[in-house]
């Protein structure tokens, strides 16, 4: 915690400063992923540069809005949701400052950098391993955190303007419920073609798992682009 009574993000341990900066990558098929990319960078160069916030402020997005996305995917949306994004969440998020610089040059030391893919978790962004991140971008590594836009995220904005809010499961991947007759009565109600497809959390999540993996194939992809590119 620090001194000023909000939320502080550690020092990294690595010899080398860090940078951060938001890009919006697309695929050869027109899939496009928003990636928060974390760099190494000279200390001596970061004397003078601007701490990062930690919310996603990019792309004409504030704060405030990731704030109160994370409250909605606690509480689905409602009013105890709304309240607690914009009194709870919001005050203390949007002030948090990461231990990354805001447009500061990459480290003029590092003759290649050896680049890792970070996925975040259900209801993560682009920015909530933020502390993790930093911490191996600072021992010299290209960390490359892209934002899921399959319902995993919290929120996903595009700089189109397109909003993917977080998904919740239905309440029947939870709860199976009583079995009801099909209406064409209860003889065709046996035959299994028109049983009603069960629903689960695999179910429900194995499709967002299938997108999350085109889409680190996608970073991967234009990993290895920018490499050949020189």
């Amino acid at each position: 915690m620090a001194e000023n009574g909000f939320l502080e993000c550690p020092e990294p341990g690595g010899k080398y400063a860090v940078g951060q900066c938001d890009c919006l990558w697309q695929s050869a098929s027109g899939h496009k992923i928003v990636v928060r990319i974390f760099y190494p960078v000279d200390k001596d160069e970061a004397v003078g540069c601007e701490r990062a916030a930690w919310l996603p402020q990019t792309y004409g997005t504030e704060g405030i809005t990731y704030a109160q996305a994370y409250a909605r995917a606690i509480l689905k949306v409602g009013v105890n949701s709304t309240l607690l994004g914009s009194l709870g969440f919001a005050p203390m998020m949007t002030r948090v400052r990461t231990r990354t610089l805001a447009g500061a040059p990459l480290s003029s030391a590092c003759e290649s950098l050896t680049p890792l893919v970070f996925s975040h978790g259900l209801v993560g962004t682009r920015s909530c391993y933020s502390t993790i991140c930093v911490e191996i971008a600072s021992h010299g590594f290209l960390v490359v955190a892209p934002e899921h836009s399959d319902g995993s995220a919290a929120l996903n904005v595009l700089p189109d303007g397109t909003r993917i809010d977080f998904k919740h499961a239905p309440r029947k991947a939870f709860w199976a419920g009583s079995k009801k007759r099909i209406p064409k009565g209860f003889t065709s109600s046996l035959r299994p073609e028109n049983q009603e497809e069960p629903m689960s959390q695999y179910t429900f999540r194995k499709k967002q798992l299938s997108q999350r993996v085109d889409e680190v194939t996608l970073v991967a992809d234009c990993l290895e682009a920018l490499n050949g590119d020189g």
